[in-house]
């Protein structure tokens, strides 16, 4: 079991890597060719047997994590909220926990046991990485957050697995010892464990993406070393929730173009490339950076004027936050977007100024961004 279990993981991190490239690529590809012209039935052709993969890579992961379940239409803030009392006793006095449930969430279709399944786990997971981050009480916290999103067609069309649509999300942020790439690849790998010998089965998040998995859903994770993790869970609403397609809601609309000057600064390569191929078809004109210095002496070097810095917060070396106060003493009129898979109010919580900024939380779609920079630059 253990060697199937890192087996399916394994294949799924690297095949998920090529599919999220090759799918995203062909998402742009569709964008500026129409039906019937040369090349539309080729590229659509590739981003179907890419879907087709995604999807044996997912029946992979599932492989021997089946359960039976009993679901019933719940409300999840009720559901974390009567949990709350049994989980402040998980976690020692000097951890304090904080709920922050946005209200009339669309209802979704799940086992309460196994919502409590999920969130047991992931708040033991919590209170183990603040306990070895070794920090001082004020700063060992957790936070249990809900809230209602929309994955448009052009999102999920180069996200593997992920189906277009209302989902409610659930996250469990910690500020804990963190993780480094290694480590999160493997982290829902059967029998994998950080913890002491006898202190941990490796079967914790391995059960939560299984459950997640089972009910159509899926999990982002968001770690680096001493800054903490983020697990959001993405759980669709259920089909007992008013009515709203996908045409008529206007977060799914059409990526929206626009004019000037871009500074994308983002330490992955791979989506460096994708930003700055998506929004220069946009008609934008986009400067890339793979990291704060890297972007200051674009700055510096003064030949064009930047209307826009889009950056990650979380970069090695100089932080996001970092970068833009050194860039606002460049370019004090200079506009912001901050990127993470933290929440923005959890990246407040660790010490994050965001003000006079703008903030787009990952997984955003190329639609969501340039919504999002169209509002910047108004």
């Amino acid at each position: 079991m253990e060697a199937i279990g890192n087996l399916a993981g394994g294949v799924a991190h690297d095949f998920n890597n090529l599919l999220n490239i090759i799918n995203g690529y062909c998402e742009l590809g569709l964008l500026h060719i129409q039906k019937g012209d040369p090349g539309h039935k080729e590229f659509s052709s590739i981003l179907s047997a890419g879907k087709k993969a995604a999807r044996l890579v997912s029946q992979l992961l599932a492989f021997s994590r089946k359960q039976i379940a009993h679901p019933q239409t719940l409300n999840i803030n009720e559901t974390i909220s009567s949990l709350e009392k049994m989980v402040r006793r998980l976690i020692p006095e000097d951890i304090e926990i904080t709920l922050s449930l946005v209200p009339n969430l669309p209802p979704i279709e799940a086992d309460p046991g196994q919502i409590e399944q999920i969130i047991f786990n992931l708040v033991i997971n919590a209170r183990d990485a603040i306990q070895q981050s070794g920090k001082k009480a004020w700063g060992r916290n957790i936070t249990i957050e809900t809230n209602h999103t929309v994955l448009d067609k052009i999102y999920t069309a180069s996200h593997f697995g992920k189906k277009a649509g209302h989902y409610v999300t659930i996250s469990v942020s910690d500020t804990g010892c963190g993780m480094d790439p290694e480590t999160k690849n493997k982290i829902f790998d059967p029998f994998f464990t950080t913890k002491e010998t006898g202190k941990g089965t490796g079967l914790g998040l391995s059960t939560v993406l299984g459950i997640v998995e089972q009910n159509h859903g899926f999990i982002n994770v968001y770690s680096e070393p001493q800054l903490g993790t983020t697990f959001k869970i993405y759980w669709p609403v259920s089909d007992k929730a008013p009515k709203v397609s996908l045409e008529e809601s206007p977060a799914l609309s059409e990526p929206v173009s626009g004019k000037g000057t871009l500074l994308f600064v983002e330490d992955l390569k791979e989506l460096r490339d994708l930003a700055q191929e998506a929004l220069a078809g946009l008609g934008y004109t986009v400067f890339t950076a793979s990291n704060g210095v890297e972007a200051l002496r674009l700055l510096e070097k003064g030949e064009t004027r930047i209307d826009l810095l889009i950056t990650d917060l979380v970069m090695p070396g100089m932080n996001g936050a970092d970068l833009a106060r050194a860039a606002r003493k460049r370019v004090p009129e200079l506009r912001i977007i901050f990127t993470s898979g933290y929440s923005e109010s959890y990246a407040k919580l660790n010490g994050f100024t965001l003000e006079n900024a703008d903030f787009i939380q990952k997984p955003y779609s190329i639609t969501q961004l340039s919504a999002k920079i169209r509002q910047a630059l108004a």
